[in-house]
């Protein structure tokens, strides 16, 4: 008998709006798609540069990457988490470090301004990340007297 794998895919399309056209604007949308080595964990980090930034474009594609791969790492490598107020610190320390690492002053922080939505997994368990305007997920889930979410 064959042991399971793991093997994710995935498609991806992104269209450059009227504006970014009639404007001379480039398509600023980046994806960012993340596997562990085992295949055990993925995170995948949509960013749509504002229009309005003046280097939107680097700016999303260096949070899709920059965020992405440390999201990664937190799911797979994290066992010693245990609330969602440990989760959530380290994500902010995520999002800082990358906003820091691409401005360290802050001072330009805005002409870098970008959406990002974040969906990451790991084997036990996963966490979804959303920045600015930008809807990852919209559902309602109700909670089980047996611990589980439906």
């Amino acid at each position: 008998m064959n042991a399971p794998t793991t093997e994710w895919q995935i498609a991806y399309a992104s269209v450059r709006g009227k504006s970014h056209f009639d404007s001379g604007l480039p398509n600023q949308d980046a994806l960012h798609l993340a596997v562990s080595p085992d295949q055990s964990c993925f995170s995948l980090t949509l960013s749509d540069g504002a229009g309005s930034a003046r280097y939107a474009e680097e700016g999303s594609r260096h949070f899709a990457r920059a965020i992405g791969d440390k999201l990664l790492e937190l799911v797979h490598g994290a066992s010693d988490l245990r609330s969602r107020n440990q989760i959530g610190d380290r994500v902010l320390c995520i999002i800082t470090s990358a906003r820091q690492a691409l401005d360290p002053s802050g001072t330009q922080l805005r002409d870098y301004a970008s959406n990002l939505m974040a969906v990451a997994m790991g084997p036990h368990w996963g966490l979804r990340v959303h920045l600015g305007d930008a809807v990852l997920l919209k559902s309602r889930f109700a909670a089980r007297n047996d611990g589980f979410v439906d």
